[in-house]
């Protein structure tokens, strides 16, 4: 899925460049990187996680559409 998405890129020349957030163990950001260099893309790739994961909701967060999850146990 990666390769066609960068083959799509190169071919349609779209600019810009690939964040991945929440990488954990970075298996998809690897393929994202295989899959631009496939392709010749000169795309900046950059990979983002915090290793501890997000601080508990406060404030606005907590009275928003948003709730904490537990983690899923294949992590």
């Amino acid at each position: 899925m990666m390769t066609n998405a960068f083959q799509y890129v190169r071919i349609q020349d779209v600019p810009g460049d690939y964040a991945e957030f929440g990488v954990y163990r970075g298996r998809a950001f690897v393929e994202a990187w295989r899959a631009a260099r496939k392709h010749g893309s000169e795309t900046q790739l950059y990979a983002f996680d915090s290793f501890q994961g997000l601080p508990p909701l406060s404030g606005t967060d907590r009275d928003s559409i948003w709730h904490a999850r537990r983690s899923s146990s294949t992590r």
